[in-house]
């Protein structure tokens, strides 16, 4: 019972300290690796959406954005969404005569606004979620399934996010005129910065953030690799397409993690034998099969719609298979003694 008690306290620490500390055990760290590979290599891939279609502002100034715009409404999209926080000028200046049409929405660029994007900016630069409890963000007007996201009250939402170059139309908004009204009548248009010109490189880091999509997702110091509109799109899609992302509820995750921390206690206790280096091989035999099964969880959740980090797993059962190796040793040497 003093193990069990003793790997308990060990693993609430953990979970505590992995809420102000990103603790990154490399090559180990296994949960936290399938964690991030999910939305990237192990996801379904999504299907292409033809409701939604990208226009790149490019270098063009407000006014050439101004005069193209207009052009744009007499393609007849569903709807239009501009987002030009990439400008340093006030975009709602010019386009104040706009914001009262049905068919254009302007995304604010003040982060205290309610017309701002919904998506969700974490340290360092990583987006990941958006925010679903108002319908007043820019991405939740411009989507026509605002009911199903009522429904499931939540605070936020995870993206499901899908190749935006694979997935989207992108256009140039320089080349407006050269474009079949086929592609944009009845749609959802989304014009923002894209990059100088369109291409599947982030080559302009502005207005751009790291995604669960990026080669190098979880680890340190690494570049973006999609623009904001994109974002945007992918916020647009999981809603009118109805591909939310369950996440496990965070009492059920600790529950799962601290299962996990008494289970390898007491395999450790009662997988023994009377040889010491046996011992050791067979509690590396545990770990690594606790290690795996962690990683088939997340897996099989996903698998069934339901989203779950063990990042602190790993480190759990590195301390938790320490102090119970040890004290399994301990105890042998005084059973020895005591003969």
């Amino acid at each position: 019972m003093r193990r069990i008690l003793a790997a308990l306290l060990f693993s609430i620490s953990i979970i505590a300290l992995y809420q102000f500390i990103n603790i990154n055990l490399f090559a180990i760290d296994f949960n936290k690796r399938v964690s991030n590979s999910l939305m990237r290599s192990l996801r379904h891939d999504r299907t292409f959406d033809p409701e939604v279609v990208l226009f790149n502002s490019g270098k063009l100034t407000i006014e050439e954005i101004r005069s193209k715009i207009d052009t744009l409404i007499t393609f007849h999209p569903k709807t239009i969404g501009i987002n030009l926080c990439h400008l340093d000028q006030n975009n709602t200046v010019l386009f104040k005569d706009l914001i009262y049409s049905r068919e254009v929405l302007i995304c604010s660029c003040d982060p205290n606004s309610k017309g701002r994007s919904a998506r969700m900016v974490d340290n360092p630069n990583t987006t990941c979620r958006f925010r679903s409890d108002s319908s007043n963000y820019f991405e939740i007007k411009l989507s026509d399934s605002l009911n199903r996201l009522t429904k499931r009250n939540n605070e936020w939402e995870r993206v499901n996010y899908r190749d935006p170059f694979k997935s989207y139309f992108h256009f140039e908004l320089e080349k407006i005129e050269a474009y079949s009204h086929d592609n944009i009548e009845g749609k959802i248009v989304l014009i923002g910065y894209l990059g100088d010109y369109v291409t599947g490189e982030i080559l302009d880091y502005k207005n751009c953030r790291i995604t669960p999509l990026n080669d190098y997702y979880g680890e340190d110091y690494i570049s973006p690799d999609m623009y904001d509109t994109q974002i945007s799109a992918n916020i647009i899609s999981t809603i009118n397409e109805d591909i939310f992302i369950n996440e496990i509820n965070p009492i059920v995750r600790v529950g799962i993690i601290l299962a996990f921390s008494i289970l390898n206690v007491v395999l450790l206790t009662f997988i023994r034998t009377k040889w010491l280096m046996l011992n050791l091989f067979l509690d590396l035999l545990v770990f690594i099969f606790l290690i795996g099964f962690g990683s088939f969880l997340i897996v099989y959740l996903f698998s069934l719609g339901y989203y779950v980090e063990l990042n602190e797993l790993t480190l759990i059962l590195i301390i938790t298979t320490i102090f119970t190796v040890g004290y399994n040793v301990k105890e042998r040497r005084v059973s020895v003694d005591k003969k």
